[in-house]
């Protein structure tokens, strides 16, 4: 279960203050500080399961990048996805064409993991309708209990299972993902 403190709501310049957290601090619309839930194994498989398959796709074709726990700021808000992507065009550079630390424009997808603490699922659906709202394309929800992936896109939403191909076309052509080939990574 994650803490979050909302009697001491802070502005976003304080908040970028603070001392780095491990698991990462988040800071919500109205200025609460929350504690990312504690990744775990399967977590974490998958986390890094997502990561290389979509890098390993990426980088040869110049289509973007990917990050694992990237902070960005959108409308002054502080989130942390478990894995976040920008597209080549659209990566988060300055005016040199060096790396912006905390990006404030939206990534292209964004993908958030459950983890066994996250009682309040509905917290993360509430997440990730707030990214499609920022302007993420498409934002996944990954549930390693069910197995299943749900998809939040600006026209709607939608559940894969087994080997439906994730929606991930638009953003990363060629790249085929299914839930069973995502969660294999959970096979030991």
């Amino acid at each position: 279960m994650s803490a979050t403190i909302t009697n001491w709501p802070l502005t976003l310049e304080q908040f970028l203050s603070l001392p780095e957290a491990e698991p990462a601090l988040e800071m919500g619309c109205g200025g609460e500080i929350s504690q990312k839930v504690s990744p775990t194994t399967k977590h974490a498989l998958l986390q890094s399961e997502l990561l290389v398959r979509i890098e390993s796709h990426a980088r040869p074709l110049r289509l973007g990048h990917v990050f694992p726990e990237q902070r960005v700021i959108l409308s002054r808000v502080a989130r942390v996805p478990d894995v976040t992507f920008y597209s080549q065009e659209r990566l988060p550079l300055d005016q040199a064409g060096n790396w912006i630390d905390h990006p404030t424009t939206p990534p292209d997808l964004v993908v958030e993991i459950y983890s066994p603490g996250q009682e309040d699922r509905r917290e993360l659906v509430v997440k990730a309708a707030w990214y499609v709202e920022q302007g993420v394309c498409i934002v996944l929800l990954v549930d390693p209990d069910r197995r299943r992936v749900t998809s939040f896109t600006p026209n709607g939403e939608a559940i894969f299972e087994t080997n439906q191909p994730l929606p991930l076309a638009e953003i990363l052509p060629g790249l085929q993902l299914t839930p069973a080939e995502l969660f294999a990574a959970l096979d030991p």
